[in-house]
């Protein structure tokens, strides 16, 4: 009686162990974790000054993001402001978290130079933009010339070789 006992002790337990197995076909196979991504927002301060790229985006946690400024035709790049700052352009952001930046870019200036030969003097009116000691691209300056009692103006020589009094010079 012992012995057939432990013989159906061995078979149940043999039993339970082999329906307690984990077969093959219930393996989980091992998954990816779910990738992280980061969103990537620029604007362009003032409007119209430039573009960006890229200018918006998601793109992997950790990855490098070339963005690079284009002046628009009269501008220059000034700035990165936001999430990046700095002048370098173009300009490699690591991605770790949402970044929101801002390209900024300005009115290229330029020097006006007025010399003249005898006496008399010479009178800047600033007809359209902001004046300061330069102008800005696409700014209009209206040159008159007012010689001295005794003196003539014989004409404007240089980038503009004309009689005409008063000129208008777009500075480009």
């Amino acid at each position: 009686m012992k012995n057939i006992f432990i013989s159906t002790f061995i078979v149940v337990l043999s039993l339970i162990l082999i329906t307690c197995s984990k077969s093959d076909d219930d393996v989980t196979p091992n998954t990816p974790p779910p990738t992280v991504k980061y969103s990537l927002n620029v604007s362009i301060t003032p409007d119209n000054s430039g573009t960006v790229s890229p200018s918006s985006g998601s793109f992997e946690k950790g990855s490098s993001i070339k963005i690079t400024g284009t002046p628009s035709s009269g501008y220059i790049f000034k700035e990165w402001k936001g999430d990046v700052t700095g002048t370098t352009n173009p300009v490699t952001v690591t991605m770790n978290s949402n970044k929101i930046i801002s390209a900024s870019f300005d009115k290229k200036k330029y020097t006006l130079t007025i010399s003249k030969i005898g006496e008399g003097s010479v009178t800047e009116e600033l007809i359209s933009s902001g004046k300061s000691a330069d102008y800005n691209s696409g700014s209009v300056v209206r040159l008159t010339a007012i010689p001295s009692v005794g003196w003539g103006f014989t004409g404007w020589t240089g980038d503009f070789n004309r009689t005409d009094n008063p000129i208008e010079v777009n500075i480009s």
